[in-house]
């Protein structure tokens, strides 16, 4: 059985997954390639589909065993 995190390389997907910090609702890859836009048509607002979009990646980079911690740490290395 292959895992989730398997597939989304196979797929060109490099995990984990992250919110664009510039683009509302917009979900990027480890490359920084855009994988998914939350609410591309901007009918909710841009709290909402930030929102959205950060539950989004924990739930994808959870399923694929990466751990969420924040920037500062990923940055640091720590």
């Amino acid at each position: 059985m292959v895992d989730l995190h398997t597939t989304l390389l196979r797929l060109g997907v490099v995990m984990p997954l992250d919110r664009h910090p510039e683009e509302e609702g917009e979900i990027v890859d480890a490359t920084g390639r855009k994988i998914l836009q939350v609410d591309p048509d901007g009918m909710l607002p841009n709290h909402q589909a930030n929102s959205i979009a950060v539950m989004i990646v924990l739930a994808v980079n959870t399923c694929s065993s990466f751990q969420m911690v924040p920037r500062e740490e990923a940055i640091d290395g720590r």
